[in-house]
């Protein structure tokens, strides 16, 4: 409670009458209240706060007062003579004077300030506008005329609700409330079978059919409704996501009339969002159901990688897959852009060495030995994701590579086998000496002895009963020795077995989704491709991170990115200019394609050099003159015709080809349009 003149006793005479020309106490009110120690009116304040019954309280729309007797138990001030409210443009001196009064006779907890009841806010005195504690703006037509009055900052914890099929109020205007009034979003309401009853008949003229803009005048309508029982939003939308949208996507009609047009565009626009929110919320609700089937170890591993902004790709052919994590910054050893493993299963046809309990071999290709190189211990995170992709294209399993495995590859393939109690572990059978009648488990054919042969005592020669294969340890039919065999069927050996998931389904794989940790291709190898909006945070949180703003790179690879997933580079392309083969960034010099430093006037002359030297070695350049005196037709030049600017390429018998600037120019020549088509 703030002191005041009289529960201070400021107001009683002093001792020290004739001591000062002012009375001392009215000195040392004065002085208090400079202080701001001091307010006359504070007590009264606070005791009318104490007698006061607050809680909600309303602000009606024009001519909707009727929501007063509907909703008794969240009373308001009827503004206007009329029964149905005031609709008077702007609002009145004497409604805003008794708004006024309202206000400061209530002091209400929460007001919900209905369509014109949210211009009627903003009329109101500083003063009288604080003893608000919360907002609830629902529909708010503070922007449409009825008064000129600023948006407010509004209490905190305030809210603005609305309607994705309001005709009157856009969506696109309440976010710019929301954002001057200092609220980050917008709750709304969404019919999602609102599309269905437009052609219908209308209920009070069956004669006429419904359309967008008269239903939406109905949803305006109800949103009164709606705040003030408390319904619960669809979706909550950030109000920067909302003003950023394309105006031919999401239309703010102002103060003007919408049409049908423009609140279809609306609906459709937050349709569209809901369905990615759904998305968002099946993926989350797949992360967490995903934890409780990851193995703790590898959940530690991915956490790891997570640090390090890394992605994890999966590509999948046939019935192999490989898998690779990059790193996109390895604060260990100043990295950035690191490879930190890759693991692959890409044996086919006359290479698979059996059946092999419907398992896929590790192998497959010559990039090294035996299908795998890891950094940073990453081997254990690699296996279990790729086995985890092999079960996605049909194998039940996985198993070491027949032709060769490193050290370290065999001890994790040791750790599997003894200590991975979530792993079903099988015998391979030999197809010359078999110990089952099925053929399912046969694994031997070609080289399918070869890994476990060489780490035989005695090596290949040994295991082969002492014969020395003269093709580098293929198999040698019926000519193994009893050590071997009993060495392939020993169960400790870890490389005559597969290994297969004991959880159905791929929890590891939509754990890395859900937590956006695999690269755009890796998504949609698994049938679950990123949107515009999960494409910007990877960007942000890759690329990103290792070329700042203007990098010559940025063009190259986001252009990838647009033409393979259909990421929507734009916005990092802004103030990039093209000369030759060369981006610049705001006019400033950039590492150039050429392998150095080059100014703009730079790349331009080396352009034109190149372009004269083409044009010297082959003739038919010539009806050409014009534009390869500037522009050197490979697919690293432009070219501008009518104002448009496009890439060149030679397309033969002197041909030249365009295509627009903006996509990625490395396409084939059936890509380009002949000059002459244009």
């Amino acid at each position: 409670m703030k002191a005041t003149r009289k529960n201070l006793y400021l107001d009683q005479p002093s001792t020290h009458v004739d001591d000062y020309d002012k009375p001392v106490m009215d000195q040392i009110s004065a002085w208090m209240k400079d202080m701001k120690m001091i307010e006359e009116n504070a007590l009264r304040k606070v005791i009318r706060s104490l007698i006061i019954e607050k809680g909600r309280h309303q602000f009606h729309g024009a001519g909707d007062a009727e929501t007063l007797s509907q909703y008794k138990e969240v009373p308001g001030p009827k503004f206007g003579e009329s029964n149905k409210g005031s609709t008077a443009r702007p609002i009145p001196e004497e409604e805003t004077k008794q708004a006024k009064e309202y206000i400061e006779s209530n002091l209400p907890d929460e007001l919900v300030a209905y369509s014109r009841g949210g211009a009627m806010v903003q009329t109101l005195p500083a003063a009288v506008y604080d003893d608000i504690k919360k907002i609830k703006y629902v529909a708010p037509a503070a922007k449409r005329g009825w008064t000129n009055a600023k948006i407010k900052k509004a209490p905190a914890g305030s809210e603005v609700w609305a309607d994705s099929g309001d005709s009157l109020v856009s969506l696109k205007q309440a976010a710019q409330i929301a954002q001057e009034a200092g609220i980050s979003a917008v709750n709304v309401w969404h019919d999602e079978n609102l599309t269905s009853s437009v052609g219908q008949p209308r209920k009070d003229k069956p004669q006429k059919t419904n359309k967008w803009r008269g239903l939406g005048i109905g949803k305006h309508q109800k949103a009164a409704d709606k705040g003030l029982k408390n319904v619960e939003k669809t979706l909550i939308l950030n109000v920067d996501e909302i003003l950023k949208a394309e105006e031919s996507e999401l239309p703010d009609w102002g103060t003007q009339r919408s049409d049908d047009d423009m609140v279809e565009k609306q609906w459709s626009w937050v349709n569209n969002k809901l369905k990615q929110e759904s998305v968002r919320t099946y993926i989350r609700s797949v992360l967490l159901e995903s934890l409780s089937g990851i193995n703790a170890k590898i959940k530690r591993m991915i956490d790891e990688v997570s640090e390090h902004n890394a992605l994890i790709d999966i590509s999948t052919t046939g019935s192999g897959a490989s898998v690779k994590i990059t790193y996109f910054s390895d604060t260990r050893n100043n990295n950035w852009l690191m490879d930190a493993g890759h693991v692959y299963a890409l044996y086919s046809g006359k290479y698979n060495p059996g059946n092999c309990n419907g398992a896929q071999l590790i192998g497959g290709v010559t990039l090294d030995s035996d299908g795998t190189s890891a950094s940073y211990n990453m081997g254990p995170l690699l296996y279990d994701v790729l086995l985890e992709a092999l079960t996605m294209k049909g194998a039940t399993g996985f198993g070491p590579d027949y032709w060769s495995v490193s050290d370290d590859a065999y001890n994790l393939w040791d750790y599997y086998l003894k200590n991975r109690p979530d792993i079903i572990v099988k015998q391979r059978d030999i197809a010359q000496y078999p110990r089952t009648q099925t053929a399912d488990d046969d694994c031997t054919d070609n080289y399918g002895y070869r890994a476990v042969a060489k780490r035989f005592p005695g090596g290949i020669k040994s295991a082969y009963g002492g014969n020395d294969p003269e093709n580098d340890g293929e198999n040698p039919g019926e000519k193994l020795s009893d050590e071997f065999i009993e060495h392939w069927f020993d169960p400790d050996n870890p490389l005559s077995k597969t290994y297969h998931q004991k959880i159905k389904g791929t929890p590891l794989i939509n754990y890395l989704r859900a937590n956006y940790q695999l690269t755009p291709q890796g998504a949609e190898s698994i049938g679950a491709p990123y949107d515009q909006k999960d494409l910007e945070s990877l960007w942000d949180n890759t690329y990103g991170k290792i070329y700042p703003a203007g990098h010559r790179k940025i063009p190259h690879i986001s252009n990838i990115w647009k033409n393979s997933y259909g990421f929507d580079n734009s916005h990092l392309l802004d103030g990039f200019e093209y000369v030759g083969a060369e981006p610049f960034y705001n006019g400033v010099t950039a590492a150039g394609g050429y392998g150095r430093q080059m100014t703009i006037d730079q790349a331009r002359e080396k352009a034109k050099i190149d372009a004269a030297k083409l044009k010297q070695r082959n003739i038919e350049y010539k009806k050409f003159e014009s534009e390869l005196a500037k522009y050197n037709p490979n697919r690293d030049s432009q070219i501008t015709i009518d104002g448009k600017e496009y890439w060149t390429a030679h397309l033969g018998n002197g041909v030249v080809g365009v295509l627009p600037s903006t996509e990625y120019r490395h396409q084939p020549a059936n890509k380009f349009t002949p000059i002459k088509d244009i």
